[in-house]
């Protein structure tokens, strides 16, 4: 979420006002049809351009029991159905007001119980990675940085030889802040490859005769590190799933690596699990050190710029990874950020599991009202 002035609101947005349990709808670009559910933090809300909202009718129905019902395969088929086939694809305000609800109105009580319950467990995984992510910052002074906007800036020429690059963006000193906090920090750092060791392309799908869970970029959640996986047939596999898991490793997004794409992979994994080459893979050295780790890196991503290639579609090449600087963090404060990350994994996977039962709900009853 954003904010804006409540008087630019009542001046100009006004008229598309939602508040708590209504309805948003994403209706172009990523995560085209995915639906929420406002929470109970605010009075009054808005949306962006890209977002539809639907004010609901709480009096008649729950906005809890929508969300139910529209994350369920019947409710995603119908808005998979009314998509505009363009290049990008779109959904239309007018489309989602076609959208039929199944109604169970003895039931839809407890499913937006299951709803609230779920929405209060991701409070609580989001509230323990942002605590988590304060105690980082303020111990490396990331909180107090002052960024540098000059209009012009020099590097010397022998810098250009040892970095082989020549490009202004590389030396521009709006991330020298953040990287001094690293370097000076007072216990010291090493280079991420001292820390971790790395994993390199080990994997060929045509060995493989059984199917293998697979994970791709977009699979990772850019707002928690969290991921899905898809479980794909061996001659289904993408050319570039190049690397098995054994479990516990860091990925990181080597392809537009500021969005922060970067994820702990789970300790026990329960098949073949393989990822795309496009990731950087590596595995803390000391496991206690792991969520810190991690949390750092998402905390410092827009550094990652400095060293992309490319323009609208940047990479960042794996030596570039490999060598970034990583404060050697006392042993309290990493074990501290280690079980504020465990917590808030723990409460999201809470939060899905309360959703799934939600959603499972609502689709039993719907395949028990259309048996013959």
């Amino acid at each position: 979420m954003v904010y804006i002035e409540v008087d630019d609101h009542e001046k100009h947005f006004s008229k598309t006002e939602l508040i708590a349990g209504d309805l948003v709808f994403t209706k172009i670009g990523a995560g085209i049809g995915d639906v929420a559910v406002l929470p109970s933090d605010f009075d009054r809300y808005n949306f962006s351009q890209n977002v539809a909202g639907a004010s609901v009718n709480q009096g008649k129905v729950d906005g809890h029991y929508l969300l139910a019902y529209l994350a369920t395969k019947w409710g995603r088929q119908q808005l998979l159905r009314y998509m505009m086939p363009s290049g990008q694809g779109k959904l239309e305000l007018r489309d989602i007001k076609k959208l039929r609800i199944a109604r169970f109105e003895s039931d839809e009580v407890g499913i937006a119980e299951l709803v609230v319950k779920s929405e209060k467990a991701l409070r609580e995984s989001r509230t323990n990675q942002i605590e988590a992510q304060h105690l980082l910052e303020a111990e490396l002074g990331l909180d107090k940085l002052l960024i540098q906007k000059p209009v012009g800036y020099t590097v010397n020429f022998s810098d250009l030889e040892s970095s082989r690059r020549s490009d202004a963006e590389f030396f521009h000193v709006g991330y020298e802040s953040f990287l001094a906090a690293a370097k000076n920090f007072r216990l010291g750092w090493q280079p991420l490859r001292n820390v971790t060791k790395q994993t390199t392309p080990n994997f060929d799908g045509r060995k493989e005769i059984v199917d293998v869970s697979y994970i791709e970029i977009g699979d990772v959640s850019v707002s928690n590190g969290s991921y899905q996986t898809s479980m794909v047939a061996p001659k289904d596999l993408p050319a570039n799933a190049k690397i098995q898991l054994s479990g516990g490793e860091i990925l990181i997004s080597l392809v537009r690596p500021t969005r922060g794409a970067i994820a702990i992979v789970d300790d026990e994994l329960t098949h073949t699990t393989v990822c795309s080459g496009a990731f950087f893979v590596c595995t803390a050295k000391e496991v206690s050190r792991r969520e810190i780790i991690w949390l750092y890196l998402r905390c410092m991503k827009s550094v990652f710029e400095k060293y992309c290639g490319g323009t609208s579609y940047p990479t960042i090449d794996s030596r570039y990874i490999a060598r970034f600087p990583v404060p050697l963090f006392d042993d309290a404060l990493a074990r501290r950020v280690q079980e504020l990350v465990v917590q808030s994994k723990n409460a999201l996977s809470e939060s899905v599991h309360l959703l799934d039962q939600a959603k499972a709900r609502v689709e039993k009853l719907i395949e028990e009202a259309v048996k013959p």
